[in-house]
């Protein structure tokens, strides 16, 4: 279990250690899914810097809607830029610009949850794209260890429940801390050990620094590992969907406009699959996102994410190489 108490000091070797060498062409979506394994896989130390500058997957879903890539046909995209205009799903979609915020997910091998269903942000989505992580620092905001509805809160998201304002967006960074709330062990007590029924809007959001970070890593684990008390606490398990409790995590970023498209910081294009059809329509994700790849300007690959080897502790990773545009 992460613990915020808990400095890691793991090695590279160990890291490397972990994942089976590769016996592959060397090519560039390869080594996007290679790196994307692990970062998924890794638990050890970075630098002193947030854990997801150097560990686990940041990645933003889209709609199951082939439609909603109809508008990236004949564009010059090279030189376009993101702004409030924008209809191409790499830009703010029209929720990201209605609060001038963004949902994205944390994928870890430590805070997946134990049900088979992946902690996705806006889950009905099976297609999406992954930041890079030297960029996100740049633009989160805030994170809950649950899907928090984050639409219909202040401060940008981040912030009490109510009317969706944003005013000073670089201002924003979380509020568990002035609740008091610094670790799993806070927040178990003040919002599911008093037998808290679910109420999304008493959450607080974790900040973004090293520590905040590792307090929102180890609370999203502490959930997923209690499942005995996300009845009375998550709304998922409450509606009777057990397959889905524990839900998504969710991070909050700020929308990435006035920059071209070519400097989006997207690692890859990705679509999720799997052997038990829980995913039925991954045919028509891995469609979307190859035809985003075709589109996006600039050498992005497409990889799929195999739901089966989500919770493989040593073995493969669950991201593989679909292909490479030319």
């Amino acid at each position: 279990m992460i613990s915020t108490k808990t400095v890691f000091i793991t090695c590279l070797a160990g890291l490397f250690a972990i994942i089976p060498p590769p016996n592959y062409a060397n090519t560039s979506c390869q080594i996007v899914a290679e790196t994307l394994n692990n970062r998924f896989f890794y638990e050890g130390n970075c630098n002193n810097e947030p854990f997801y500058s150097c560990a686990g997957i940041v990645l933003h879903t889209l709609e199951k809607n082939t439609s909603m890539i109809a508008s990236v046909d004949g564009y010059p995209l090279t030189e376009k830029v993101c702004d409030k205009q924008s209809t191409v799903p790499w830009c703010p979609n029209s929720g990201g610009i209605t609060r001038d915020v963004v949902s994205f997910s944390f994928l870890h091998k430590d805070i997946t949850a134990n049900y088979g269903y992946p902690i996705f942000a806006n889950a009905g989505g099976t297609a999406g794209f992954i930041f890079k992580p030297n960029a996100i620092g740049e633009y989160l905001l805030c994170a809950y260890p649950v899907d928090a509805m984050s639409f219909s809160r202040q401060d940008c998201g981040c912030g009490e429940w109510g009317k969706p304002v944003c005013d000073n967006i670089n201002s924003i960074r979380g509020t568990c801390e002035q609740n008091g709330i610094y670790t799993d062990t806070d927040f178990f007590k003040k919002y599911i050990d008093n037998n808290h029924k679910w109420d999304i809007k008493k959450m607080c959001s974790f900040g973004v620094f090293t520590n905040n970070f590792l307090a929102f890593m180890a609370t999203t684990e502490m959930i997923i590992n209690n499942p005995d008390k996300q009845d009375n606490w998550n709304p998922f398990c409450a509606s009777g969907n057990s397959d889905k409790c524990a839900g998504w995590n969710e991070l909050v970023l700020k929308p990435w406009f006035n920059i071209p498209y070519k400097d989006i910081p997207i690692e890859a294009f990705f679509y999720v699959t799997d052997s038990k059809n829980l995913y039925p329509d991954s045919s028509k994700a891995k469609a979307i996102a190859a035809k985003l790849a075709k589109e996006f300007p600039g050498d992005v690959p497409v990889v799929g994410i195999n739901i089966d080897n989500i919770h493989n502790e040593s073995g493969t990773g669950p991201f593989f190489c679909d292909f490479q545009v030319p």
